[in-house]
């Protein structure tokens, strides 16, 4: 695939001036057709003809304009996809994850996007891996921390249809420690569908002792960190709820620093996330946000994702 031309302030602005008179100077409707011509601009408007257009099959990114709430969430998410691609455009490997969205594993690199988000927005050095396919050397991302070490990290997505089962999460972490190399320390991001916080009270401490019960058995894995993004309509807004939980490897077995502490992500002093996770830290403001774009300073523009990042 050739390289992808990236995006700057004057595309955007050119792409607004070119939209109709009603739909340019009505604010939420100017957001999601720039967010959705980014969209198309990056993955291709046969694409987003495809998986973003309305057809009456469910989609993870499709619109569904029969049903207000899903309409609602729906057009966020398309929002929120096209911030991703806008935001992380120069990162190193961004064209090779863009190839596996368009080739068809839609949910999965969001994922991997989202993650990409979470590291960006905590300062974190990374780039998107292009993979080998070969045991050991076929993961998702690799980082480097504060300090200069090297780590991998894969990023496994729970498919939201999924129900919870210990015994396919299990798997999953098995799985992502296979294609980890011996010889640097690796990290599992796991993204937990939304349903499972509402439908599970227990939901940390289940996920908490099975990220446990397999870190005691690995030594290149030095930690576990699930996470969630969730979108949600409510009382005639839109609130998106990103929230984490990490679980570090303190047994003996870890071979890179079982007493070190390799948490990442900085939690919101604010309010606490749902069913025990922890809501994550204020957006910062070189994160560029197309919600009411170009129309608002960067103060405004912080404050707003502040407002709706959490929970109510």
């Amino acid at each position: 695939m050739a390289p992808l031309a990236r995006l700057a302030d004057q595309h955007l602005l050119k792409t607004i001036a070119s939209f109709p008179t009603e739909v340019r100077d009505d604010p939420t409707n100017r957001t999601f057709y720039l967010s959705l011509a980014i969209v198309r601009h990056f993955l291709g408007a046969a694409w987003a003809d495809e998986h973003v257009q309305d057809n009456g099959e469910p989609g993870y990114v499709r619109l569904n304009w029969r049903d207000r709430t899903q309409t609602q969430i729906q057009s966020f998410r398309i929002v929120d996809l096209g911030e991703l691609l806008f935001n992380l455009q120069h990162m190193v490997g961004f064209d090779e994850c863009i190839r596996r969205m368009r080739d068809g594993n839609i949910e999965g690199t969001y994922a991997e996007l989202d993650l990409g988000r979470m590291l960006y927005q905590s300062g974190i050095e990374f780039r998107f891996v292009v993979g080998s396919g070969k045991r050991g050397d076929d993961f998702d991302i690799e980082m480097t921390l504060n300090d200069g070490v090297t780590v991998c990290a894969d990023a496994k997505c729970k498919i939201e249809a999924t129900q919870f089962s210990e015994k396919t999460l299990l798997n999953s972490l098995q799985s992502a420690r296979s294609q980890f190399p011996k010889d640097k320390p690796s990290i599992i991001f796991v993204k937990v569908p939304p349903r499972w916080l509402s439908e599970r009270s227990d939901l940390k401490e289940q996920l908490t002792r099975i990220a446990n019960d397999f870190l005691r058995g690995t030594g290149r894995v030095v930690s576990v960190k699930y996470y969630v993004s969730h979108i949600r309509w409510e009382d005639g807004h839109v609130s998106h709820i990103q929230a984490f939980q990490e679980i570090n490897n303190h047994h003996a077995i870890n071979r890179f620093g079982s007493s070190r502490n390799w948490d990442m992500f900085e939690e919101s002093d604010e309010t606490s996330g749902p069913n025990g996770f922890e809501n994550y830290s204020d957006v910062p403001i070189r994160w560029r946000r197309l919600i009411y774009y170009p129309q608002v300073s960067a103060a405004d523009n912080r404050m707003r994702d502040v407002q709706s990042s959490r929970t109510s």
